[in-house]
């Protein structure tokens, strides 16, 4: 009865599987879980980091268009008022004026000069939009990339985390199952204990029948 009660409550290899089913199995599958879930946000971040440096790298090229266009157009006005300071100077510029009508009097000279100036503002108006907007992608950019190395610290965390339950849970499984070990070697060596104490039992009992036959035979022969 014994030794029947120490095999039911000895833990069996099922209950080792169990136990690691409950322990090692759930743990991995929230780290594979947790990492699927880190890898698909880290690359979503990466492709909008990437889609952020394709439009940083267009507003560069377009701010050095602008300042092609801004460097051609203070050219242009550069150009002008010496034209005209050279009129003036050689006093050729009063008969261009004497109608409204003239080709290319000072009025016209002060309204193209105006109307440069203009669409240099224009273009510096525009190119100090872009630079803005550059300045709100890059800071979204270091925002997003911050973020990243969160996630980053937290897989590995999560990853460290996870470790250390499967650790431990492997030690508790190896407990166990040097526990199953030395129980096993137990009831093996109560069950030799048994069988050795029946034989000798037996034994016990043959020669007890032996000498009590003997005896009977005696005492057949006696009387």
């Amino acid at each position: 009865m014994a030794i029947g009660k120490m095999q039911a409550d000895s833990p069996s290899r099922q209950q080792c599987e169990q136990h690691n089913e409950l322990l090692i199995k759930p743990a991995e599958e929230s780290t594979s879980e947790l990492a699927a879930t880190l890898n698909e946000r880290i690359q979503e971040l990466a492709q909008r980091s990437q889609e952020l440096q394709e439009r940083n790298d267009e507003l560069e090229e377009e701010k050095h268009e602008l300042e092609k266009e801004k460097n051609r157009f203070a050219k242009k006005a550069w150009n002008l008022e010496i034209s005209l300071r050279n009129k003036r100077e050689h006093g050729t510029w009063r008969s261009r004026c004497v109608t409204r009508g003239s080709n290319f009097g000072v009025s016209d000279l002060q309204d193209a000069l105006q109307a440069k100036k203009e669409e240099l503002q224009e273009a510096l108006d525009s190119r100090a939009d872009h630079r803005q907007a550059e300045t709100v992608l890059r800071e979204e950019f270091g925002s997003l990339r911050r973020r990243l190395r969160e996630q980053d610290a937290s897989l590995s965390q999560a990853t460290t985390e996870s470790n250390e339950k499967v650790r431990e849970a492997s030690e508790r499984e190896g407990l166990l199952k040097e526990t199953v070990k030395q129980l096993e070697k137990r009831l093996q060596d109560q069950n030799k204990l048994i069988r050795d104490q029946q034989a000798s039992f037996s034994n016990v009992t043959a020669q007890s029948n032996e000498r009590a036959r003997d005896a009977n035979v005696k005492q057949a022969l006696h009387k």
